[in-house]
């Protein structure tokens, strides 16, 4: 990465981001969590040049002289997540997620990939990562290494094509719902004026129903009082 008249270099080891190396400059290593965070940076002999906290969602927190350090890759920085130092907005793949927010700040391109559509690991985010903004998956699963990977992928995989499917079956099921409908006597249009007609009369049929029946017959079409008829809707008593 190239700012201003410096060059700078992420070098990144079997763990993750492992050091930072300046060009004509310095190399800096980066101490990282369990989790992910970069917590220190040090010099090549050792020496402690830097400290970072993060609480559980990614928000830098206060240093001893009450200052907020944000480093470019700091909450998931071995997972080479960068850090936007100006907004703290962090890219997680295809998403931006904000940490003050605890929350992305789009909508999950993945039906179902966490609890709703802008929720970060369904509000866990120490035992769980979404690195990709489509996916929440357990920490324990990708700690596996490379086997652990190969079973994330698995479980996406697998989450898609039930996605899928149910997404093939609910369009299957209101297809035969709209089937089913179009096929009642009279079709939709029938059964729909056939329902008004039975609110218009109600169950007693009195006197002023019917009148309201029949303002309403006489503003109909021919085609809705065939669909209607069609559909066996009720007519006042004592008319044919």
């Amino acid at each position: 990465m190239v700012e201003g008249s410096t060059t700078t270099r992420y070098v990144a080891g079997p763990g993750g981001l492992s050091s930072v190396h300046q060009i004509g400059g310095t190399t800096t290593w980066l101490l990282t969590s369990p989790h992910g965070e970069v917590w220190a940076h040090t010099d090549p002999a050792g020496n402690v040049t830097a400290t970072f906290r993060y609480d559980e969602y990614g928000v830098p927190a206060q240093t001893g002289s009450g200052n907020v350090s944000v480093d470019r890759y700091g909450w998931l920085g071995s997972q080479q997540r960068e850090t936007d130092p100006a907004t703290g907005l962090i890219m997680m793949g295809v998403r931006v997620y904000a940490p003050a927010l605890g929350r992305f700040l789009s909508v999950d391109p993945i039906h179902g990939g966490s609890a709703n559509h802008y929720d970060y690991c369904y509000a866990d985010p120490i035992n769980c990562y979404d690195l990709d903004g489509r996916f929440a998956l357990a920490l324990p699963l990708l700690a596996l290494g490379p086997a652990g990977w190969v079973a994330a992928a698995a479980v996406v995989v697998g989450v898609v094509a039930v996605v899928a499917t149910a997404n093939a079956v609910n369009e299957g099921i209101k297809a035969y719902h709209a089937k089913s409908k179009k096929d009642l006597p009279g079709g939709p249009r029938g059964q729909e004026l056939k329902r008004k007609g039975q609110e218009l009369l109600g169950r007693r049929h009195s006197p002023a129903a019917k009148q309201r029946w029949q303002d309403w017959w006489n503003s109909l079409s021919k085609a809705d009082k065939g669909a209607y008829n069609k559909a066996g809707g009720p007519k006042p008593r004592g008319r044919n």
